[in-house]
C-alpha cells in the first residue's frame, strides 16, 4: 500500500470489512484494524501507518455517483 492511496468499503462481513482497492480487486481486512464508526461506501485513505476516513473523498464520490445516476435515468 502506498501512503494517500483511497480503498472504498464494499461490505461488512463477521468481523470483516471488504474493501475495494484502486485496481478493483477486494480484499477483507479486520474491522478492528479499521475506524469505529465504519459503514459500506466509506471511503478510507492509508496514511502510511493506517486507515482513517476521507470525506471529501466520499462526497467526491457520491457526487459522482449521483451524476452517473442522473444520466442512466434519462435513458
Amino acid at each position: 500500500m502506498m501512503p494517500g492511496e483511497t480503498w472504498i468499503v464494499d461490505r461488512l462481513e463477521e468481523g470483516m470489512a471488504v474493501c475495494e482497492r484502486p485496481d478493483g480487486t477486494t480484499v477483507a481486512l479486520p474491522r478492528n484494524e479499521l475506524p469505529q464508526d465504519l459503514r459500506p461506501g466509506m471511503v478510507l485513505c492509508w496514511d502510511g501507518t493506517a486507515f482513517r476516513p476521507d470525506p471529501q473523498g466520499e462526497r467526491a464520490r457520491r457526487a459522482s455517483v449521483r451524476r452517473l445516476w442522473s444520466r442512466l435515468k434519462r435513458r
